[in-house]
């Protein structure tokens, strides 16, 4: 989040900081909520190697602070997928997501409580008729909700949620997607100017299995588990994530085993 009543001060760390943005996570849902007028435009790409697979998914976000408690997301994707007999690009499904923090206690340089609902509409811009698909093919809901405890050295976090599908023309639902994460981070060097700060982020994916004429497809669905560390940095106009998540346990079939992710995060904000 944006937060600009505080001056500077050594004993406030983080939450002393004027004019720069707050850390936040690099994969986890949600916690978008900046000040009213605020407006943030980043590019996040997420590299997924896998066993007979690469997945790139690229967006440009656009985030705009309605109030100090309410903020819309735009998301437009790109995705890029190679499998080994088969691969594809292009648009996925672009988002419009609304996050409302319904309850924060702020004590100045001290302790800085939020949480958060959301709830998002994905729209089917993405193709099916692609091999591998770059969307669902129909619209879909992504509802979740978020939590995070910020001190002048520490960060935790915790966010859920989940994709809810719909039936495609083609008779096809992809399986509804449940999300569970958390983290804890801690600041690395702190300056009126800058900001370092380093993440220990777990993701949890859970995918359920895909109907084609309403038949169960037994060999889809998946449930991944994710942990690695991120590192954020941020100036007085913009910042830059870099991370690096592997999977603790998996249910993916052998050939499309997770090996690992890399995501890289800039923004902008005005």
């Amino acid at each position: 989040m944006l937060n600009t009543s505080y001056t500077y001060s050594v004993d406030g760390g983080i939450l002393a900081l004027k004019d720069l943005v707050l850390p936040t996570q690099l994969f986890c849902l949600g916690q978008t909520v900046v000040s009213k007028g605020t407006l943030i435009i980043f590019e996040e790409a997420i590299w997924t190697r896998a066993r007979c697979r690469r997945n790139v998914d690229t967006s440009l976000n656009l985030i705009y602070g309605i109030n100090d408690r309410l903020a819309l997301e735009v998301v437009v994707p790109a995705v890029a997928q190679r499998t080994c007999s088969e691969h594809s690009s292009g648009l996925g499904d672009i988002s419009a997501q609304l996050e409302w923090a319904f309850y924060q206690y702020s004590k100045k340089e001290k302790e800085d409580w939020q949480a958060t609902v959301l709830a998002a509409v994905l729209l089917p811009t993405g193709s099916i008729c692609k091999s591998p698909e770059t969307g669902f093919g129909s619209t879909s809901v992504l509802l979740g909700t978020t939590g995070s405890f910020l001190t002048p050295l520490w960060y935790l976090f915790y966010s859920t949620g989940g994709i809810l599908t719909t039936t495609n023309n083609q008779q096809t639902k992809f399986g509804n997607t449940i999300l569970y994460e958390a983290g804890v981070g801690r600041s690395l060097y702190t300056a009126k100017k800058y900001l370092l700060f380093a993440f220990i982020e777990c993701n949890g994916i859970l995918e359920r299995p895909t109907r084609i004429s309403g038949i169960l497809q037994e060999d889809t669905g998946n449930h991944v588990l994710f942990v690695g560390p991120s590192f954020f940095f941020s100036t007085q106009h913009a910042t830059l994530q870099i991370g690096i998540q592997g999977p603790i346990t998996q249910t993916i079939p052998n050939p499309s085993k997770i090996s690992f992710r890399l995501g890289l995060s800039v923004s902008w904000f005005f």
